[in-house]
């Protein structure tokens, strides 16, 4: 009997499997400075627990709670929202 066929199978179905649940995970990219005072933040939040507008919610509190550090506050300068993400720039003033 010949397995490699149902093998391929298995291995297919379990690559897009993780792949798929990968699309439904939350992610937070964690603040990169991307210019002096200019900071990026990426935060996807699954559509069941809010999508992107609790993403762009958890990326206005990370980036306070960073300039906070510092004794400033931040200020959004640029955001995009996907149907699940929220990418943001910032600046703290």
């Amino acid at each position: 009997m010949n397995l490699r066929p149902t093998l391929k199978l298995i291995v297919a179905l379990a690559a897009g499997t993780t792949l798929i649940g990968g699309c439904a995970s939350a992610y937070n990219s964690g603040i990169s400075e991307k210019a002096p005072n200019v900071y990026f933040l990426q935060i996807r939040t699954p559509n069941k627990d809010g999508g992107s507008e609790e993403s762009l919610r958890q990326a206005k509190v990370e980036a306070e709670a960073y300039c906070a550090q510092s004794g400033r506050t931040s200020r959004v300068t640029e955001q995009d929202l996907g149907p699940v993400t929220a990418d943001v720039y910032f600046t703290c003033d």
